[in-house]
């Protein structure tokens, strides 16, 4: 293993090669098509404001929930490429590509090159990372890249003997973790990282510790001035168009409510925290399966902790954190780990892989280091021969390694199909970009809109547009549309597997229901419907009832 800490030889220029070759077919075949259609289209519009040198924000009013971060990545990329969906999915395949250089080379540092290769093989020929990086244009590729940056240049600085190096190595790990907070929020797990990192130094060896506080310490204060100052500009900002728990509220008092995609089943209390906690290890845990072995038995079988599939990969992963910690502390890797998974063990929403994705090298890792423990135990016990057990396990280990990344890539072929066949009109929010379109051509640019999908709807209707919240009251639902002067709903039947829960359909049923009075439908389609609202007797100006 200490052989896999130097100079670059054979084996890592294969890994690389293999790295090329799978960024290249993912290159190849990202996702059809230059228009924007989800949730991409926030971070579009904020790139816009800051190539404007507008105020960070967008749909007149202020972002205070996306960090200005990646949309500063994404401005300089719309300079070199335009506009082109395509163009910007290939940059994140591109991003993802390098994250897993960056990737192995922190594992190989730390635990040896073959460790470090089959781990990012396998995940880099998985088909829920090609998935997830050629379909969006999304802030977690580079939020991998970067944390994982942090912690590779973080172990290069432990090391460290002179003064120069440690200067350049502090200043570029800075510099990483400011860019993952302002990338993504639960970066603070890299700073919170640190400080507990250098508690355990303290505690196995505390003279170890002493000069790793003095190391690190800095950039303790770095990154929570980075946070202070995004959390200074953010907070005044702040505006609640509707009395509603969870989104789009800062993501502390998210955590508040009892499911943030249906706010009103209300706030959680404490007898919700453990089976919150349950399903999001258990939601994890699958992806893990899914990501390694590209099925994980959700699809027939609900997922739960307890299954043999969910909790062996969880046992195998706290097993091999406590035996990379218990001597020595650790490195920073394992409390950053640590930390980042209990930010989203408690968080209340549905699960979402892309949130899991940055540190699934990690969670491979460890399940890696927990399986080597109970190998050894075993080997103990029964008194195996050392070298032939080692030469046999090598053989499995290579032989498998070949299965997952065959595997992956059968999946894979099928991703690049999709990719190649998309057209926007197969997308769940189709119906939105339809409806604001439509809004675009025969509405004043001066009317207000409320739709569900409002970053989309504000994108192709360049008009005002105030969020349709996931509420089944009327009162509370006519009171906005009024107090925010909204001349037009956007109404899309999305059914029951949507993201927000009850759909427009539902929330909007019982208003028409109740106040038919106060709005004139102006527009159908398939999905969508369009409703003037009527403040008096009269439809608004330039708008005709259908």
């Amino acid at each position: 293993m200490a052989g896999g800490r130097r100079n670059i030889d054979r084996f890592d220029l294969s890994v690389a090669a293999l790295l090329v070759v799978l960024g290249a077919l993912q290159l190849a075949f990202s996702q059809a098509g230059d228009a924007f259609y989800s949730g991409d289209t926030s971070y579009l519009e904020l790139a816009r404001s800051i190539l404007a040198h507008r105020a960070y924000g967008f749909d007149f009013r202020a972002e205070t929930m996306l960090p200005p971060g990646f949309p500063a990545f994404l401005a300089l990329l719309l300079l070199a490429v335009g506009e082109s969906h395509l163009l910007l999915v290939r940059a994140m395949v591109i991003v993802t590509t390098v994250a897993f250089f960056v990737t192995y080379l922190l594992l190989r540092r730390a635990y040896g090159r073959r460790t470090a290769g089959g781990i990012c093989l396998v995940l880099a020929s998985s088909a829920g990372f090609f998935k997830f990086a050629s379909t969006l244009v999304f802030s977690d590729m580079p939020y991998f890249l970067t944390s994982m940056g942090a912690l590779l240049v973080a172990a290069q600085l432990d090391r460290a003997r002179t003064t120069s190096r440690r200067m350049v190595l502090f200043c570029l790990a800075a510099l990483l973790i400011g860019a993952s907070l302002l990338i993504r929020t639960s970066g603070i797990a890299l700073v919170v990282g640190i400080v507990m990192w250098i508690a355990a130094t303290l505690w196995f060896n505390r003279a170890r510790g002493a000069v790793r506080l003095k190391t690190f310490g800095g950039l303790i204060i770095c990154g929570m001035l980075v946070q202070l100052a995004w959390s200074s500009w953010a907070t005044p900002r702040r505006v609640d168009e509707w009395p509603v728990g969870g989104y789009p509220r800062p993501y502390l008092e998210q955590l508040a409510v009892r499911n943030g995609n249906e706010p009103e089943l209300g706030w959680a209390t404490l007898a919700d925290i453990p089976g919150r906690i349950a399903q999001n290890i258990a939601d994890r845990s699958a992806a893990l399966d899914d990501l390694t072995i590209g099925h994980s038995g959700s699809s027939l079988i609900a997922v739960r902790w307890f299954l043999p599939w969910i909790l062996g990969p969880v046992v195998l992963i706290v097993i091999g954190l406590v035996r990379s910690i218990r001597r020595s502390g650790g490195t920073l890797a394992e409390w950053y780990f640590i930390f980042h998974e209990a930010i989203y063990l408690l968080w209340p929403w549905d699960f979402e892989i892309r949130f899991f994705l940055p540190v699934a090298p990690l969670a491979c890792l460890y399940a890696c280091r927990g399986a080597q423990a109970c190998l050894t135990v075993i080997r103990r016990r029964w008194k195996w021969p050392s070298p032939g057990v080692r030469h046999t396990m090598e053989t499995v280990t290579l032989a498998l390694l070949g299965v997952l990344m065959a595997n992956g890539l059968v999946h894979q072929f099928g991703v690049a199909r999709e990719n190649r066949a998309f057209e926007v009109s197969k997308a769940t929010s189709y119906a939105d970009i339809i409806a604001a379109q439509w809004i675009h051509a025969h509405v004043p640019s001066s009317a207000v809109i409320m739709a569900r999908q409002w970053d989309v709807t504000y994108h192709y209707s360049d008009r005002k547009v105030v969020w349709f919240p996931p509420s089944t009251d009327s009162d509370l639902l006519l009171e906005g549309i009024l107090k925010h002067h909204v001349d037009f709903v956007v109404v899309v039947a999305r059914g029951t597997k949507t993201y927000w829960r009850p759909d427009d359909d539902r929330c909007f049923r019982g208003v028409i229901d109740r106040y038919p009075q106060r709005f004139a439908l102006v527009q159908s389609g398939d999905h969508e419907r369009i409703y003037a609202v009527r403040r008096e007797t009269e439809p608004p100006a330039g708008v005709e009832p259908q």
